[in-house]
Order: structure tokens, then C-alpha cells, then sequence
């Protein structure tokens, strides 16, 4: 198997599944704690490259406003977690 198609198969996986991946490579490379951030930096960086993530963009003072003014909408009755828990039963 290629590395293009190992790629393939890691794209299909659901992000639990990724970050189970990516923790066992982290074990298996004897990867140290210490240099965590530059190698997250370069993976972050790996990954942006070949179009796999999008770069990071800082909020707007407008979108970081409406994020500290966010007020949840209070519906009365059951949460819908509780109503799908209670018809899959």
C-alpha cells in the first residue's frame, strides 16, 4: 500500500478514528512531549500544504463580540437528545 492510498483511507476515517491513528504513530515514532508544539506546527503546516486542512483565520472583532454576547435559546419541553434517546427505544 502507497502512502497516497493510506492517506486515502485516513481521509475516510471519522475523527475519533483519526485521532486514534494519529496517537498510534505518535507512540510508535517514540514522539517526546517536549517537542509537541513544533511538530504540531509542522503537521498543521504538512496537511495545509496539500490542501487537507484550511490555514487558520483569526476571528473578526465583530465574530468575537457576537461569541461573547451569545445567549442559548431556551425552548421549553424535552431536550431533542432526550426525545431521539426515547424513540430508539
Amino acid at each position: 500500500m502507497t502512502v497516497e492510498q493510506v492517506l486515502e483511507e485516513v481521509r475516510a476515517l471519522t475523527p475519533e478514528e483519526r485521532q486514534r491513528v494519529r496517537a498510534a504513530l505518535d507512540e510508535a515514532s517514540g514522539a517526546d512531549e517536549a517537542d509537541l508544539p513544533a511538530r504540531e506546527r509542522a503537521w498543521r503546516q504538512r496537511m495545509e500544504a496539500k490542501g487537507l486542512l484550511r490555514p487558520r483565520v483569526a476571528p473578526s472583532p465583530a465574530a468575537l463580540e457576537a461569541m461573547r454576547s451569545f445567549q442559548p435559546l431556551v425552548i421549553p419541553g424535552k431536550s431533542v437528545s432526550e426525545t431521539i434517546i426515547e424513540e430508539r427505544r
